[in-house]
């Protein structure tokens, strides 16, 4: 038996998803930030701190506008998600690149 979804409860299913999206990338770039303090990444940091902060002001429109916002939110966990790998990888690399010198 095949259950049809309607579009709102579509929706309500979509801006569930993409507030969870927005928590968890605000999450992963405080988290890295606190890693880019302790190698003295400070660029990083702040960046990191940066993205954090934009993604949970998205995470709070969301919830005001719903899906009136539901785009640009979704828009906002593309570029968190690349910004985030790209700030990662980097930082990735200043680790490595410390173990290696030790």
């Amino acid at each position: 038996m095949n259950t049809i979804i309607s579009p709102r409860q579509s929706g309500k299913n979509t801006l569930l998803q993409v507030d969870a999206d927005l928590r968890a990338l605000t999450q992963k770039a405080l988290t890295l930030a606190g890693e880019a303090l302790k190698t003295g990444c400070d660029r990083t940091h702040e960046t990191l701190v940066d993205v954090a902060l934009t993604l949970d002001a998205a995470k709070d429109q969301l919830a005001l506008d719903g899906l009136d916002y539901l785009d640009a939110a979704q828009a906002f966990v593309v570029a968190g998600r690349k910004t985030i790998d790209v700030l990662g990888t980097g930082l990735g690399i200043v680790r490595l690149r410390e173990a290696v010198q030790s």
